[in-house]
C-alpha cells in the first residue's frame, strides 16, 4: 500500500475485494478470514480497551503502535473473532482488522504481523 508505505503478506486463500472505504480489504474461504487497512488519524494509538478488548503497546519497523486483541469490532459475524493494530506514523498512519474463527486467528495473525514492513 503505497499510501501508507506499508507491506504485508497474506497467504494465497485470500483475494483482494473492492472497497472504497479502506485501502485494502481482503478476504479467505479456507480458513474463513477477512483483513481490512484503514488511513487513520495519528492519534489512533491511544485506544482505550471495550468490552473484552486486551490492548498492549508494541513497535512496528520503529514506528509506535498498539496491538487490540479480542478487538470489539462493529458487524462482525458470528463465530469470528478480531485482532487490530494501530499504527501511528503521521499522516500514513492506520488501522489493520484481522478477523477469522478463534482457532485460526493466532496463527493466521501472528505470519500476518511477522511480515508487515512500514517505511
Amino acid at each position: 500500500m503505497p499510501s501508507l508505505d506499508l507491506a504485508f503478506r497474506l497467504p494465497e486463500s485470500f483475494a483482494v475485494a473492492d472497497d472504497p472505504g479502506l485501502v485494502v480489504l481482503a478476504r479467505s474461504f479456507q480458513p474463513p478470514a477477512i483483513v481490512s487497512v484503514a488511513e487513520e488519524p495519528s492519534d489512533i494509538v491511544q485506544h482505550e480497551p471495550e468490552g473484552g478488548e486486551t490492548v498492549f503497546p508494541a513497535t512496528v519497523a520503529n514506528v509506535e503502535a498498539v496491538v487490540v486483541e479480542n478487538a470489539a469490532v462493529d458487524g462482525l459475524p458470528a463465530g469470528l473473532v478480531a485482532n487490530e493494530l494501530l499504527v501511528a506514523n503521521g499522516d500514513r498512519s492506520f488501522s489493520l482488522i484481522m478477523s477469522s474463527g478463534p482457532r485460526d486467528l493466532p496463527v493466521l495473525w501472528d505470519d500476518l504481523l511477522a511480515s508487515i514492513a512500514v517505511g
